[in-house]
C-alpha cells in the first residue's frame, strides 16, 4: 500500500460524505432534510421537498461524487483495487457522512456515478437494465435488486477487474 492508495481512499471518503441534498435543502428552506420524508438525505427525499428540480440537482450531484472519487483514483495511482477502494470509500461516505453524524442516504446514485467511472460499459448496460425491469417488477427496489446483483455478474464478462469493486459497491447499496 502506497501513499497514494491511502490518499484516494480518504479522498473518496471525504467526496462521498458532502451532504448535497441537505446542503440544498437547508439553503432553499432551512429545514434539516433528515427530518422529513424517510430522513434520507438522498435525490428522493429532496425530491418531497423541491420537487422534480431538486431530485435532479441532488441526483446529478450526488452521481458525480462517485464518478469523480473513481475518475481520481485512476489517476492517482496505478493500483485497481485502491481505485475500487475509492469507490466504496466514495459509496460509504455518503451513507455516513461524519458532518451529519454517520446520517445520510442511500448511496444509489453515488453508487452508479462510481460504477460509470469504474467500468461504463456495464454502467449503461445496469441503466438500460433498470429501464426495462421498471415496468415489469413492482416494486421498484425489486427491479434495482435484480440489477445490483447483476452488476457484478456482468463485470465479470465484460471486465474481471474492475468484478471484485463493483460487488462491493453494489453490497453497500
Amino acid at each position: 500500500m502506497t501513499p497514494s492508495d491511502v490518499i484516494v481512499i480518504v479522498l473518496g471518503y471525504a467526496l462521498g460524505s458532502v451532504p448535497v441534498g441537505y446542503l440544498l435543502v437547508r439553503l432553499r428552506t432551512g429545514q434539516d432534510l433528515r427530518r422529513a420524508g424517510s430522513g434520507s438525505t438522498g435525490a428522493t427525499n429532496v425530491a418531497r421537498l423541491l420537487g422534480r428540480p431538486g431530485f435532479a440537482a441532488v441526483f446529478l450531484l450526488d452521481l458525480g461524487k462517485g464518478w469523480l472519487a473513481v475518475t481520481l483514483a485512476g489517476a492517482l495511482t496505478d493500483h485497481a483495487w485502491a481505485v475500487s477502494g475509492a469507490g466504496v470509500a466514495v459509496i460509504a461516505g455518503h451513507l455516513w457522512p461524519v458532518w451529519l453524524r454517520f446520517q445520510g442516504g442511500k448511496g444509489l446514485a453515488t453508487g452508479y456515478g462510481a460504477c460509470l467511472a469504474l467500468s461504463p460499459v456495464i454502467g449503461v448496460v445496469a441503466l438500460m437494465a433498470l429501464v426495462g425491469l421498471l415496468p415489469v417488477l413492482r416494486p421498484s427496489m425489486l427491479a434495482l435488486a435484480v440489477v445490483l446483483v447483476a452488476i457484478p455478474v456482468g463485470a465479470l464478462v465484460d471486465d474481471p477487474s474492475a468484478a471484485p469493486g463493483l460487488l462491493l459497491m453494489a453490497s453497500l447499496v
